[in-house]
């Protein structure tokens, strides 16, 4: 726990020690599963410049059931949509992959469009009752502008599907991690907690849209006394162009200011007892954080500030500074 108890100079650092541009966020995984290569070229061609919420795709290619079955054994990024033919090796080789995939990999999430050019050996209907996919298309009908369609129709569903199972991940950890804050048995504990809480809470899995968060810190300020309070990653290694940040949070806090200036991958949380505002927490991440994101994190943050009300550690916090 660091205590800042004057106005803090700003150390001059280059705008490229602060201002790191953020990584294009993933493509959109596609697999294609075709044994007429023409099909699976087409198809790459029609969906050159496609981009869907400033994501692209990525294409995995397989010419069998078999081959496809293989590709998602490995593939360690999910599948946002599978475009597969029916009839491969066997007449309802794509059928039996569809049931593989829902099945036996368990996954509900992939979006599954069957294309085939032999309709009548896959009656439309009984393949719909019968199987859990999305959608259903004979390949005489997909032209360029339907297949883009069908396409963005079935990534927004994918989306829509994967923050949901994100929004119910994150409200079961912040569930699971509300009795701890309520256990501490010190200030300084029930800040590390509440910084590791959050951190956690980013670091949802690869499905998750939350982004990667390894570094953050948390900095309040009472009597116009500013404390570092927890520190993790870089943050907690002093290095120049993180001090500068938490100066920055200072700074903001003892002017009753928002922080400024900071740079594109740097988040901050108001930590703020009613009206009243008294630290933020400062995250450091990998890709944006989109809206749900932070309704996310902000929910936990009102369930740690609702915890040092409850227990009386803000007349601690205002005890320990006098």
């Amino acid at each position: 726990m660091k205590i800042i108890r004057n106005r803090p100079s700003k150390p001059e650092l280059g705008a490229s020690a602060l201002h790191q541009e953020l990584p294009p966020p993933p493509p959109w995984v596609v697999l294609l599963v075709d044994d007429e290569p023409d099909v699976l070229s087409v198809t790459r061609l029609a969906l050159k410049n496609f981009s869907y919420e400033g994501r692209s795709l990525h294409f995995l290619e397989a010419r069998s059931a078999a081959e496809a079955r293989e590709l998602l054994a490995t593939e360690t990024e999910e599948v946002a949509l599978a475009l597969i033919d029916v009839v491969m090796e066997s007449d309802n080789a794509g059928l039996e992959l569809v049931n593989h995939i829902r099945n036996e990999l368990n996954n509900s999430n992939t979006r599954v469009i069957i294309r085939t050019g032999q309709p009548g050996a896959a009656p439309e209907r009984e393949v719909v009752d019968r199987y859990d996919i999305d959608d259903y298309k004979d390949k005489t009908e997909l032209t360029t502008t339907k297949l883009y369609t069908t396409v963005r129709t079935a990534l927004k569903s994918y989306h829509e599907l994967v923050i949901i199972n994100d929004n119910k991940s994150g409200l079961e950890k912040i569930l699971e991690a509300s009795p701890d804050l309520y256990r501490p048995s010190s200030l300084h504990s029930f800040f590390e907690g509440i910084l590791t809480q959050v951190i956690a809470l980013c670091n949802l899995g690869k499905h998750s849209y939350i982004a990667t968060v390894k570094d953050g810190a948390i900095v309040t300020s009472t009597n116009n006394e500013v404390i570092i309070q927890s520190a993790q990653g870089r943050f907690s290694e002093q290095a120049p162009e993180y001090s500068v940040i938490l100066q920055q949070c200072t700074e903001a806090l003892l002017n009753g200011t928002s922080p400024e200036g900071l740079p594109d991958n740097i988040e901050y949380i108001s930590l703020e007892l009613g009206d009243e505002r008294f630290g933020y927490i400062c995250l450091e991440h990998q890709g944006n954080l989109s809206e749900t994101d932070h309704h996310l994190v902000q929910i936990m943050v009102n369930q740690c500030t609702s915890a040092l009300q409850n227990i009386n550690l803000y007349q601690d916090l205002n005890a320990a500074n006098r």
